[in-house]
């Protein structure tokens, strides 16, 4: 059974312009995951809502953990307002302890077909359970929603499946290569 430290945001600074603030909607979106993750046969430590990001950040070291989730609403510098989203994966890829993670796949981000979208919101038993659902050009509603799919592995361990590929390479359009038609990730 794994067991996960979830971290909902300690943000009260960063308001919403609705209602609310980062710290008040992330851990709202904790407590609907939780009968979720039970359900699933997840065992969850929370963080504390009044305490700091590095409390919880050492309440989740300190707990040896297989998981540590942070959720945050990634508000960004003025600079970038309104061009950033998505989903953001950090890790620390040398510690001794715990999974690794490859790089997230999702319906129509890199080589990912949107086509996919039904298919991927069915094992998420979505519609149902997540009150999300997916239009005829594969568009998921409510806007904004996103799906997506992490691997996790013992230390060690060779991803199976992750590949490379031309979609998340900083050469971009620019690669020699791809321009002769082939790739280096064969």
């Amino acid at each position: 059974m794994p067991f996960l430290f979830l971290s909902p945001s300690t943000q009260y600074f960063n308001p919403y312009i609705t209602t609310g603030d980062e710290r008040y909607w992330m851990n709202a979106l904790a407590d609907e995951m939780m009968p979720y993750l039970h359900a699933s046969g997840i065992t969850v430590t929370r963080n504390d809502p009044d305490g700091s990001a590095a409390q919880s950040i050492r309440d989740s070291n300190a707990s040896r953990q297989d998981f540590h989730l942070a959720l945050h609403s990634n508000a960004a510098p003025q600079a970038l307002s309104g061009r950033l989203r998505g989903v953001d994966i950090y890790y620390y890829p040398t510690s001794e302890a715990g999974l690794r993670t490859n790089w997230r796949f999702s319906p129509g981000y890199g080589d990912a077909p949107l086509s996919m979208q039904p298919a991927l919101l069915r094992a998420l038993g979505a519609p149902g359970r997540l009150a999300v659902s997916c239009t005829d050009s594969f568009l998921l509603v409510p806007s904004k929603s996103i799906t997506a799919a992490i691997g996790l592995f013992e230390p060690g361990t060779r991803a199976a499946g992750v590949r490379r590929s031309c979609a998340t390479c900083s050469l971009g359009q620019v690669c020699m290569i791809r321009k002769q038609g082939r790739t280096c990730h064969g």
